[in-house]
Formats: C-alpha cells, structure tokens, sequence
C-alpha cells in the first residue's frame, strides 16, 4: 500500500534583512539624526510630521476686530514709547547748568530756572526772547506765557514763573535799598536824576561803566559811586552846586583812618582787590579800607 501524500508545512516568510551598518557610518549617520536600521522601520514615529493644533471653535476675526487688536496694538507701542521718553527726560533734568553756556545770576533760584529751561532744550537765545528780558526789566507781565508753555509745557513753565517771580521780587527790594542809599548820599531823588543825567553826557564812559558796577554791587561801593559823581557834577563850575550829604563827596575810610601813611589805589587795584574780597564774605569795614583807599587814588590823580 502505498504511502499517504503528506502535505508540506507552508515555508515561513521571508523577512528582508537590513543590510549591515558599519559602527563608523552608524556614528555619522546618528549625528545627522538618522535613527538606527533596527527602529528605521514603519511609519516616521520619530521625525514625522508636526501633529497639527486641535481645532478651535473660536469664530475667525471680522474686520472690527482686526481693526481693534491693530488699534491696541498702536497704542501699546505708542504708551512704550511715552514711558522711555519720560525716563530719558527724567535723567535729563538732573543735568546741572552749563554756566560756560547760560552763565550765572548769582542766585540760587534765578539759576535752577536756567537749568529748568536748559534741560527743556530751551536756548539761551530763545530763553532771552522768551522771558529774560522782562525778568531784567523787572516786567513779568512782558513774558510770552503762552510761548513759554509751548515750548515747556505747561507744569514746567509754572516751575518757571514761580521762580522769576521770587527772583525779581528780591532784585525789586535790593535795588530799592541801594535807591534809598544813593538818594541819601546825593541829598534826594530830584538832586540824584540832575546828576545822573549830567554824568551820563560828561563823565568819561570808563568811569560811567565803573560806577554803574559799583552800584550794582550796592552796599558801600554803590554809596562811593554816587559820592564820587556828586563830586564832579558840584565841580563844574556851570552847574550850580547841589547839597548833598555833607556838601561833598563821602570818604568811606577804615578802621584805622586816612592817615599820611594810608594807601591809594588806581581802579585796576581798586576792582582787583574788590573782586577778591567778594570771593569769600567781606566784612563791611573790609569793603570801606578797599573804597576809601580807591577815593585817596582818585584824589591823587591815580
């Protein structure tokens, strides 16, 4: 009897084989981010595709909408802007004053209103046109407030005028004391504006600038100035002498007196010695030595 047919055993797929890598290419394969050939099979788990974002049932933006977000976006930028500009500005004001540029008052006030509109970008030039000259004339109702804010604005030019407006109200009271000083050595206001008047017309202008100098020192130079031109107006034989304080010029001497042995001084001395002395804080005998050797010079003809 013959042997039954068996039937052969299906033969087991074939699995293709990945070729065999080199560790060498292995390295330089990983480092260009090539993943190994046992886990390089079926889909790109590794390196595939960015999984898109989930859907969003949030309506698309109409075009108030898009006008709006671009609106806050501008006004974002321009709010950043402010705040820098603020903080520069802010550095700025710190800034002392260039007194090589704006120079100086003498006081306090007047100057931190210098260093107000320079620090604003206020020119001297422009500063001049804007308010000076009314401060120096003692005017304030001649500022061009209106000006002054544009340029400044409004908080700092408040700043401003508060500040002149101190100022010129102690100049205002200074010159009025230096005014009584003068009427009371030249024997009253009419007898001070006669010679005044006549002093600018012939008196050399070296000593008309002299003079004016003094007096706006006040104190016992400006009281030597007016002496000094009461003086020379009695001495023109066409004027009719004026009473003054005495009938003559005031001698302002020192603690120790004229004396034969007392110095004179020329005025380059005189303005010299008067220029040290204000560098420190004179006494007023300090400052009388100082004239009344300057009034012995002139009479000496030095």
């Amino acid at each position: 009897m013959a042997d039954p047919v068996v039937e052969a055993e299906p033969a087991a797929p074939v699995i293709p084989q990945q070729p065999a890598v080199k560790p060498s290419e292995g390295a330089a394969l990983a480092a260009q981010g090539v993943p190994p050939a046992a886990e390089n099979t079926g889909a790109n788990t590794a390196q595939g595709n960015t999984v898109p974002p989930a859907p969003t049932n949030e309506p698309p933006l109409d075009d108030a909408a898009k006008l709006a977000a671009a609106e806050a976006l501008v006004a974002e930028t321009k709010a950043t802007k402010e705040k820098e500009a603020e903080a520069a500005q802010a550095e700025k004001d710190l800034e002392p004053l260039d007194e090589g540029v704006w120079g100086s008052t003498g006081d306090d006030v007047a100057d931190s209103v210098l260093t107000t509109l320079q620090n604003a970008g206020v020119t001297p030039d422009e500063a001049k046109l804007l308010l000076w000259d009314a401060v120096k004339e003692g005017d304030l109702t001649k500022v061009d407030i209106p000006a002054l804010k544009e340029k400044i604005g409004d908080a700092k030019a408040t700043l401003v005028m508060a500040g002149v407006t101190s100022f010129v109200e102690k100049q205002s009271t200074r010159n009025a004391a230096i005014i009584e000083d003068i009427k009371n050595v030249s024997g009253g206001d009419e007898n001070w504006k006669l010679m005044a008047a006549w002093g600018k017309d012939n008196l050399p202008e070296a000593d008309l600038t002299e003079y004016r100098t003094m007096i706006d020192r006040g104190g016992p130079q400006a009281r030597y100035a007016a002496g000094q031109i009461a003086a020379a107006y009695n001495a023109d034989p066409g004027n009719t002498t004026l009473d003054t304080a005495g009938g003559t010029a005031p001698v302002v001497e020192g603690d120790g007196g004229a004396g034969p042995s007392a110095r004179a001084t020329s005025r380059a001395e005189y303005v010299a010695e008067l220029d040290a002395a204000h560098l420190g804080n004179p006494t007023e005998a300090a400052l009388q030595a100082i004239t009344a050797a300057r009034h012995r010079g002139r009479a000496q003809g030095i």
